[in-house]
């Protein structure tokens, strides 16, 4: 009698711990997927950001242009100016 209830014990002690150890699966699981979903969308802010920081790099590049653009300009201007001036 002694015996079968070690085995009962055992038994429950087996079903148990199959019981919690799958509760933790599932929990790990869940936080597995959450964690997957936000790595996805901390990609897609990124890609987005970078394809941005693209954006902004071309349109500095093009003001940087205009800039110097201006600048000789200007330049040219004041040349002549000084040109006319010294000529008069």
């Amino acid at each position: 009698m002694s015996g079968i209830i070690w085995v009962v014990c055992g038994l429950l002690l087996v079903a148990t711990t199959k019981y919690l150890t799958a509760l933790r699966l599932r929990a790990l699981q869940e936080k597995m997927q959450r964690e997957q979903q936000n790595a996805t969308d901390m990609k897609q802010v990124l890609d987005r950001v970078a394809e941005r920081e693209g954006q902004i790099k071309e349109e500095l590049a093009t003001v940087q242009a205009r800039v110097t653009t201006m600048r000789n300009i200007v330049a040219n201007l004041e040349r002549v100016v000084q040109k006319h001036v010294s000529g008069a």
